[in-house]
């Protein structure tokens, strides 16, 4: 529901329509816009500084692990979500390999028809 023409604007019956056109003599009201004030933006901590000797120490401790890890020294506990190299043989039962002890249980088949 209209309640009237627009700002600056009469309304005229033209051809059975009405049409809006420009009012004769009006002048729209200027508006200034209005300018927000400028934020300071909050400014960050120093990032913390640490202490080289501490930085090559844990390098050093990371790489031992890693070397330890990698040379098979140590196993990591985690069996992961898939066995990926677990291979399947030709009757479609998969072959668990002895490293991967109790993490797959061989599948249950119905009996053959």
């Amino acid at each position: 529901v209209a309640d009237g023409p627009p700002a600056g604007k009469v309304g005229i019956f033209i051809g059975g329509k009405i049409r809006y056109v420009d009012r004769p003599g009006y002048v729209p009201p200027t508006f200034e816009p209005v300018k927000k004030p400028r934020t300071a933006k909050p400014t960050k901590p120093p990032a913390p500084k640490f202490d080289p000797k501490h930085l090559v120490a844990a390098r050093e401790l990371r790489d031992r692990y890693l070397e330890n890890v990698n040379d098979g020294c140590w196993v990591l506990s985690s069996g992961g979500k898939y066995e990926v190299g677990r291979a399947i043989g030709a009757d479609g039962i998969s072959n668990t390999s002895d490293s991967a002890e109790g993490l797959a249980a061989p599948r249950k088949r119905l009996p053959a028809a």
